[in-house]
């Protein structure tokens, strides 16, 4: 069940652009594919298998998530652009019980997650992008634009047990264009922004009980780093 409601306008002969959209949705038997483990008696000797098997399943459960987004454009002066865009959202699971091994392990066989958020999906997000042009010489125009990206803290698995903390990445880039050739230098995260950019839970099969037995009751999180600062040169040309 979902329901929407926004308003789209324009101020000062299209100076201004302002959009803002709320949501609500309740989901009931929302499918989320995960693994089980099994342990199969592959040659029927009444002898389970030494390693055990995984196969993929889709729980169900049910969830509720609402909240809105505004996306904003400014003309600032002859030649000078801004937009701005925020994204809240609030959501957890009404139930759920994970079915992996690794869940059912680290919090007890069949405990309901009931009030958890979704993995990977902050409360708050944005960015805030300003670009300057003007006319430099002969038919050449120079610009120089900017971009701050904020993604909120947010958790990386159904258990929320790890959590990602909230960073801001700043880009930057200064350019000379005409018609279909641009030459543009850049630099991207100029402060050497170096926070986890995002993680994800999984079952973590490196750790073993036994040489060559895989365990799949232990939980990990696959962290992704941030770019480095870098710094470089584009040449464009349209044809």
């Amino acid at each position: 069940e979902s329901w929407e409601g926004g308003i789209k306008s324009t101020w000062m002969d299209g100076r201004i652009l302002f959009n803002i959209v709320g949501y609500w949705y309740d989901w009931s038997n929302q499918p989320t594919n995960n693994f089980v483990t099994l342990v199969l008696d592959d040659d029927g000797d009444g002898v389970p298998n030494d390693n055990p098997n995984f196969r993929p399943v889709a729980d169900s459960g049910s969830s509720k998530t609402y909240g809105f987004e505004i996306e904003s454009a400014f003309v600032l002066s002859e030649g000078w652009t801004t937009n701005v865009n925020v994204t809240y959202n609030e959501n957890e699971y009404k139930s759920f019980v994970p079915a992996t091994a690794s869940a059912t392990t680290t919090l007890g066989q069949n405990v309901n997650i009931k009030g958890n958020r979704s993995t990977r999906f902050p409360k708050w997000s944005g960015n805030l992008s300003t670009e300057y042009t003007q006319s430099w010489v002969g038919d050449w125009d120079y610009y120089v634009r900017g971009d701050v990206l904020y993604n909120g803290k947010h958790v990386a698995g159904l258990t929320n047990l790890a959590i990602i903390d909230d960073y801001f990445l700043v880009n930057a880039r200064v350019g000379i264009e005409r018609e279909n050739l641009r030459v543009e230098a850049f630099v991207k995260n100029v402060f050497d922004e170096d926070r986890w950019r995002a993680g994800s839970e999984f079952t973590d099969f490196s750790i073993l009980d036994a040489p060559g037995v895989f365990d799949f009751t232990k939980i990990g999180v696959i962290l992704i780093p941030q770019d480095k600062r870098t710094f470089g040169m584009r040449l464009s040309y349209g044809f």
